[in-house]
């Protein structure tokens, strides 16, 4: 590969999906999407146990994971995955199971990852999500995310933390939004006209 088309590569991106972000009340959202890159036992046992919380809560869960290469599942959960062998140009992710991840509409949708890792940067600014949550990273300059999670110091930085810290302030969200038809593209006219012939 040429240096230009090195330089074209890597400056060239698709386009990002025009989608309206906002926040929901924990007890008002149906549909979860759980994105994550961990292979230590202790993961293991906090995602289980998290996914099995949000299950008993009548929430709907789509997980999707990375793993440096295929393997037999570790989890008590079904999820989709991929691996090194399906990234372009070192964050570009492609397959049909994560496409149909971004296009899915989430209420939620949490990044569980203790370090910056480009193809779930890649996955999250692309995704349909309404709200995105991740963790706080120092040199992440895009953080594609409505909410962000720092692990308070003197907490241990590992993903029961990060996990726990997740469900504490979404569960803790106070919103009051606008309903869903607020955001149809038609909307303002219909409220406009609703005015006018008031």
């Amino acid at each position: 590969m040429s240096f230009w088309n090195k330089i074209w590569g890597r400056h060239r991106r698709l386009p990002l999906p025009q989608v309206k972000r906002y926040a929901l009340n924990y007890e008002d959202i149906k549909t979860v999407g759980i994105l994550f890159n961990s292979t230590d036992e202790e993961c293991h046992g906090a995602l289980n146990y998290w996914i099995k919380i949000l299950k008993q809560d009548g929430k709907k869960v789509r997980a999707m994971a990375y793993f440096e290469e295929k393997h037999s599942n570790p989890y008590d959960f079904k999820f989709d995955f991929f691996t090194k062998e399906d990234l372009r140009r070192g964050e570009q992710v492609s397959t049909r199971e994560v496409e149909s991840f971004i296009q899915e509409r989430f209420d939620y949708l949490y990044c569980v990852s203790l370090q910056h890792f480009k193809p779930f940067d890649y996955i999250m600014r692309h995704s349909h999500a309404k709200c995105r949550i991740g963790s706080f990273y120092e040199d992440d300059t895009e953080r594609p995310y409505e909410l962000m999670i720092a692990i308070p110091q003197g907490q241990k930085r590992d993903v029961v933390t990060l996990t726990l810290q997740m469900m504490h302030y979404t569960k803790g969200l106070l919103v009051n939004n606008p309903p869903p038809s607020f955001f149809e593209p038609d909307a303002l006219d219909r409220r406009s006209k609703k005015i006018t012939s008031s």
